[in-house]
């Protein structure tokens, strides 16, 4: 199947975008350095990585997997959470990999309510499992005071925030379409509604999720842990957690 001329143009102002990026990195940071780093690396350290990599990536489309509740085969959420990596370059930034793996995933269930309810779902796990991370961090790092209320303050308003969401929303907007049920998209408001409802109903499943969530980046942070100590860089785990 051909791919979109305007999806192969969004590729290339993301891959233009990630080289300049890396192109202004490598003009402030000393180049002799950064390249003396890499040859401290060796084979095995780097493909044990790489493959320990691919396996939480492995553990995250199995996460939004269940989530949708195995609505698609498990191979097809591999490949769209993939395709949505790819779609990111392996570089921080989450709507576009959400975006591809979502529309990858729809072609195939055709339930564009149950797509987004994962999606959204899947996100707020994992903005929760990072305030728990951040705040750990800050516990381990023995922050007092105003940054440690701080903290606890951010990880209550997300896990707020989370569970509005999913708890909420599906209530909120039964009561808006129902006192104005003129207002556009009413179809898909309740149908998107109802698929957070029965993700609501399952406290286990998103339990599990946050756990998982939680696990996963603990290990991306203990890999890159790896990473970074045979090129120099020596900085308390603690605080690996509370910058992550």
């Amino acid at each position: 199947m051909a791919i979109p001329a305007k999806a192969l143009k969004k590729w290339a102002i993301r891959a233009t975008g990630s080289a300049v990026a890396l192109g202004l990195i490598f003009w402030f940071l000393p180049k002799d350095a950064i390249l003396e780093g890499f040859t401290r690396l060796s084979w095995p350290l780097f493909l044990s990585v790489l493959v320990a990599f691919l396996l939480c990536h492995v553990a995250t489309a199995t996460k939004w997997w269940l989530l949708m509740d195995r609505a698609i085969l498990w191979p097809l959420a591999l490949r769209a959470h993939f395709a949505g990596l790819a779609a990111n370059l392996c570089l921080p930034g989450a709507a576009g990999g959400d975006a591809v793996r979502a529309a990858v995933a729809h072609v195939s269930l055709r339930d564009g309510p149950k797509v987004a309810a994962a999606a959204v779902g899947d996100r707020m796990i994992d903005l929760v499992g990072l305030a728990v991370l951040t705040l750990s961090g800050l516990v381990m790092l023995g922050g007092q005071g105003g940054n440690r209320a701080l903290a606890y303050a951010v990880t209550g308003v997300v896990f707020a925030l989370a569970v509005a969401g999913l708890f909420l929303f599906p209530a909120i907007a039964r009561f808006v379409w129902g006192r104005w049920p003129g207002l556009p998209a009413k179809g898909l408001a309740l149908r998107v509604a109802d698929a957070f409802a029965a993700l609501g109903k399952k406290p286990g499943l998103l339990l599990f999720t946050l756990i998982l969530s939680a696990a996963i980046q603990s290990v991306l942070i203990y890999l890159s842990v790896k990473l970074a100590e045979p090129v120099g860089v020596h900085v308390p785990l603690a605080a690996w957690f509370f910058a992550w």
